[in-house]
């Protein structure tokens, strides 16, 4: 039986307009299947769960998140959201090996920080930076499609996501 790893990671990046609630391909829209081949092992000794659901795990080293996000910041330095996502971050990797950014973030109720990981998150993945641990049979996942839609319905409008899958 095929399992469908579904990170909707995420998100839809709006260009102005997204239309909610659309489930099928409309007419306009591209798609583009992308293979990524993902890492085997973590040799940092800290690592960062960035993910983790009955199926799955999806973590990374504490070196790529910082630099992921460090390489962020210089791009664009006045998203200070981002900032204080990652000082929470290394906050707690202070007194511990591994920890749950996810959780962490969640423990804060703030879903804007949770939406900011998740464009993190999508990087590392699309980067192949990530390792995912299927729990069902224990086995690290070597690679994920990553489908990019698109779809332009004129100027300053249109969507844009990005869907990892695995199966």
């Amino acid at each position: 039986m095929k399992r469908t790893f579904f990170l909707t990671v995420l998100f839809t990046i709006l260009v102005t307009i997204n239309v909610l609630g659309q489930s099928q391909i409309r007419e306009g829209e591209t798609t583009k299947d992308t293979i990524i081949t993902l890492v085997n092992r973590i040799n940092d000794t800290k690592t960062v769960i960035l993910l983790e659901n009955k199926d799955f795990i999806v973590k990374v080293s504490l070196f790529d998140f910082k630099e992921n996000f460090d390489n962020w910041l210089k791009k664009y330095p006045h998203l200070e959201m981002d900032r204080e996502v990652l000082k929470k971050i290394l906050k707690q990797v202070k007194s511990n090996n591994i920890v749950n950014a996810s959780k962490i973030l969640e423990s804060e109720k703030s879903d804007y920080w949770i939406m900011r990981l998740g464009f993190r998150i999508a990087d590392l993945l699309e980067n192949g930076q990530c390792l995912i641990l299927n729990k069902g049979n224990n086995e690290i996942i070597s690679e994920i499609k990553m489908q990019t839609h698109s779809y332009i319905c004129g100027p300053l409008c249109g969507s844009r996501r990005k869907t990892f899958l695995y199966q």
